[in-house]
């Protein structure tokens, strides 16, 4: 059997019917929804699979399901399918996430090759989901300190530079860049860059945990003779 699950939503029976012949014939595991509200109501943004989306339907139509899960990071490759096909219409469903646009009547086999293009796709996002999540859970292990640390050593500063922006010592900065290394399992700061770009995150833009005391995602500066109590704690062990 084909991975990955292939959900076609059309009101029209007889359509949903054909489809799901067909693409039984073709090994696919395939559920039908008769309108986009049956669909919302099993809705999970975790599943990967394809989505075969009719536009024109009574109630919600295909577009403004479209709308409601352009924003839920969902890992559904979305094939839609009208037999009232436009460029406009096609230029707005690509905009809101769908990743194929098909005509109807279509072609039993065309359609068939292009579900099949779709599931691969879908397990395309589903990779890229998976490694984003991964390399987020790495940074969110990272103290605020080691955060501030590591948005000044991404602006290009020197472990000298952060130490003297921060008031502590050099070697408390060097002991915080390995734990960040450690943490992330990053071997340099090049790699950090790649990892960051497979969190989402831009560089310089490492988002600091939130705290009662402050909701800024800057490096703070310290009165003269304030430290830390963990970057203390690094001078004392070092």
């Amino acid at each position: 059997m084909n991975n990955g699950s292939v959900f076609v939503v059309d009101d029209d029976q007889s359509m949903r019917q054909a489809i799901e012949r067909l693409l039984k014939s073709a090994r696919f595991k395939t559920r039908l929804f008769a309108s986009a509200h049956a669909f919302l109501e099993q809705f999970d943004p975790t599943v990967s699979g394809c989505l075969v989306l009719d536009l024109r339907m009574p109630g919600m139509t295909g577009m403004e399901l479209l709308e409601r899960i352009a924003d839920t990071d969902h890992q559904l490759a979305v094939l839609v399918i009208t037999a009232f096909g436009d460029v406009p219409t096609a230029v707005r469903a690509m905009r809101l996430g769908a990743t194929d646009f098909l005509e109807k009547p279509f072609n039993p086999p065309e359609f068939v090759e292009h579900v099949r293009q779709a599931v691969e796709r879908a397990a395309d996002l589903n990779r890229q989901h998976q490694a984003r999540q991964n390399a987020l859970a790495r940074f969110n292990t990272l103290s605020p300190r080691e955060r501030d640390v590591l948005n000044m050593l991404l602006a290009g500063m020197s472990n000298k530079q952060v130490a003297s922006g921060l008031d502590v010592s050099e070697k408390t900065i060097s002991a915080h860049r390995s734990h960040i290394l450690e943490k992330t399992g990053a071997d340099s700061l090049i790699s950090l860059v790649h990892l960051l770009g497979l969190a989402g995150i831009e560089c310089r833009q490492v988002p600091r945990r939130r705290s009662s005391r402050s909701s800024s995602a800057a490096p703070l500066a310290r009165p003269e003779g304030e430290h830390r109590k963990d970057d203390l704690d690094h001078d004392a062990k070092i």
